[in-house]
């Protein structure tokens, strides 16, 4: 009569496979690369939302008594902007770059092969 151990030893090769790690490269998840994705893409949709918003209720003037005195030109639209307004507006413009830089390099880059240590 065969025990567990018996039968385990002998269909160990067609239970547990071992993968062969030269047919797949290791990957990053796609859940986890579609994730970043949706979330660079809501960082450009934020980022156009409110430069457009500055575009559309900053004064095409200066104005010195407001404040809105530092100029944002934004395709050829000059808009005159305070302080804290026109680093956001700079900003906007440099997260979703970088997002959209650090997506593309995580999703593309290779992941460690995974070591076996007892």
């Amino acid at each position: 009569m065969l025990s567990d151990s018996n039968i385990r030893e002998q269909l160990g090769s067609l239970l547990d496979p071992t993968p062969d790690p030269a047919q797949k490269p290791r990957s990053r998840p796609a859940t986890m690369i579609a994730a970043l994705v949706i979330l660079a893409l809501c960082l450009w949709g934020a980022s156009l939302a409110l430069l457009l918003h500055f575009d559309r209720t900053a004064p095409r003037v200066p104005d010195p008594p407001t404040g809105k005195v530092y100029r944002f030109n934004d395709q050829h639209r000059v808009v005159y902007l305070t302080a804290k307004q026109n680093s956001s507006a700079y900003a906007a413009l440099a997260i979703p770059i970088l997002a959209t830089l650090a997506v593309g390099f995580y999703a593309t880059r290779k992941k460690p092969a995974p070591t076996d240590s007892f």
